[in-house]
C-alpha cells in the first residue's frame, strides 16, 4: 500500500527519522522520532513496520526498572489534610530528575512502588525545592510503627 506522502507533509507529520542521545550518570537515553503514519486505534502493527522496529529497538534501549534505596527522616505536613513525607537525598534526586523526562504524567509527579521494611505501595513522587518527597501512606505508617522524626529506609521502583 502506498501512501501520499504530500498529505502526510501537509499534516505535519515526521518525514524524517532523527535519533538523539545522551548520558546521565548511570542511564543512557536514546530519543526516537521516526517516519510514519499513526495507525488508528485498535488496528495492527504490521510486522516489519517502522513503528514495530522502533519498539523493539526503545525495550532494548531502556533498563526496565530504577531501583534506588536509601533512609530520611519522616516528616509531617502540617495543611488542611496532613501528610507524611520523607525527603529524597540529594544524589537519588539527580538520577530521578535524569528519569522524569520519560516517566512524569505531569506537574514533575514520578509515579514508583515504593517500600519501608515489609509494606509496599504505589503512590507518586512530588517536587519539592528541587528534590522530591515520598509521600507515606497511613496504612504503611501504621503497620511498620512509625513516626514523624523517624528515620526510615525507603526503597522506590521506577518502571522507566
Amino acid at each position: 500500500m502506498r501512501r501520499d506522502l504530500g498529505i502526510t507533509r501537509r499534516r505535519g507529520i515526521t518525514i524524517r527519522s532523527a535519533v538523539a542521545s545522551f548520558t546521565t550518570g548511570d542511564l543512557q537515553v536514546n530519543l526516537i522520532d521516526t517516519p510514519g503514519m499513526p495507525a488508528a486505534a485498535g488496528t495492527r502493527v504490521p510486522a516489519g513496520s517502522t513503528r514495530q522496529r522502533v519498539c523493539r529497538k526503545l525495550a532494548g534501549s531502556y533498563p526496565g526498572w530504577m531501583n534506588l534505596e536509601f533512609s530520611g527522616e519522616m516528616w509531617v505536613w502540617k495543611g488542611p489534610a496532613p501528610w507524611h513525607f520523607i525527603t529524597v537525598p540529594n544524589e537519588e534526586c539527580g538520577e530521578l530528575e535524569a528519569a522524569s523526562a520519560l516517566v512524569s504524567y505531569g506537574w514533575g509527579m514520578i509515579p514508583v512502588t515504593a517500600r519501608i521494611g515489609g509494606t509496599g505501595w504505589k503512590t507518586s513522587l512530588f517536587p519539592k525545592d528541587g528534590r522530591y518527597i515520598v509521600p507515606v501512606k497511613a496504612r504503611v505508617r501504621q503497620a511498620e510503627g512509625l513516626e514523624a522524626g523517624d528515620m526510615v529506609t525507603v526503597r522506590l521502583a521506577v518502571h522507566i
